[in-house]
């Protein structure tokens, strides 16, 4: 598999981008079901099946956590010849997770179990290999039958958002040295865009 030299500066403008599609995340959620658009209130059972309107939201969530997890490997992993991280080019969420170190894959399974998205290590294993391909799946669900699945996409990358956005928030700012507020990821400028470009697969 492909890799990609990301150098650490960088950190901030994947926080950012990351932010920029959760948010679109949550108003896509709040345009779904008509709630508030604050993340951590959200109630997936509210849904209907609007299947075409779910797919661009599950998209949106799952390239957040995505990026989130991407910036995670940024900072902890091994780095190149020049010092740089390299990481693996890929949209699959559990080889990301599982690339990962064991305490910083624990400190995310504890998260997302105390926030009621999984019971144990086992059943966060098992929902994350059923939605790990779910970016590239969703962009595309004219291709294919969707069925229920989509609603683990969407509850469960909600439930990923929460957890991955406190870590790397607190990373993303020890990186900037200033006190951005989630509020500024919505404005991306071109270094951002280049980051998610470079970190999508071709």
């Amino acid at each position: 598999m492909t890799q990609v030299e990301i150098p650490r500066n960088r950190i901030p403008a994947i926080w950012r981008s990351a932010n920029s599609f959760a948010s679109v995340f949550a108003s896509l959620f709040a345009d779904v079901d008509g709630q508030t658009t604050d993340i951590a209130e959200k109630n997936i059972d509210s849904f209907n099946d609007d299947v075409d309107q779910h797919s661009v939201l599950a998209a949106n969530g799952l390239f957040a956590v995505e990026l989130y997890l991407k910036l995670l490997l940024v900072h902890d992993c091994n780095t190149s010849g020049n010092g740089e991280p390299r990481i693996r080019k890929s949209h699959d969420l559990f080889t990301l997770f599982k690339e990962l170190s064991s305490s910083r894959q624990n400190e995310i399974v504890s998260g997302v179990t105390q926030q009621g998205g999984c019971i144990d290590k086992n059943d966060f294993v098992r929902k994350l290999s059923a939605i790990k391909n779910g970016f590239a799946k969703w962009r595309y669900s004219f291709e294919e039958d969707v069925n229920s699945e989509i609603k683990l996409s969407i509850s469960f990358s909600l439930r990923l958002i929460q957890e991955l956005k406190k870590t790397a928030t607190s990373i993303a700012k020890n990186h900037s040295g200033d006190d951005d507020s989630p509020k500024k990821s919505i404005t991306m400028g071109i270094g951002d865009f280049e980051i998610a470009k470079s970190l999508i697969e071709k």
